[in-house]
């Protein structure tokens, strides 16, 4: 995974929080991936939903599968990804909270 925009211009995390850092800005991330209303997919990457979408769909008790993005947030297969996203994506948060130094803000930082 990068997060410095080598492949491709809109994954620049780390820029855009240098970014903001020189403007002065404090920055509340939210890492995702199940993010709702704010993005398309609800924050799920393209390419899981297209690989998995009809295995990990929420479903009644019942077995139907509910209409919508949503998908089983205990199913295997997304808790499988999620675990490597969230392996990958916090460390370089918590390397720039605002106690280290960066812009993010942490509500720990408050005290």
């Amino acid at each position: 995974m990068d997060f410095d925009g080598r492949s491709c211009p809109e994954r620049d995390l780390q820029g855009w929080l240098q970014r903001c850092q020189a403007k002065g800005l404090t920055c509340i991330v939210k890492p995702g991936p199940f993010i709702l209303a704010e993005t398309r997919g609800a924050g799920l990457p393209d390419w899981f939903l297209d690989q998995y979408r009809e295995e990990v769909k929420n479903a009644r008790q019942q077995g139907k599968i509910v209409p919508g993005d949503g998908v089983s947030l205990f199913h295997p297969k997304y808790l499988e990804k999620l675990t490597r996203w969230y392996d990958q994506v916090m460390p370089f948060l918590r390397e720039r909270e605002i106690s280290a130094g960066g812009p993010i803000y942490h509500d720990a930082d408050l005290q």
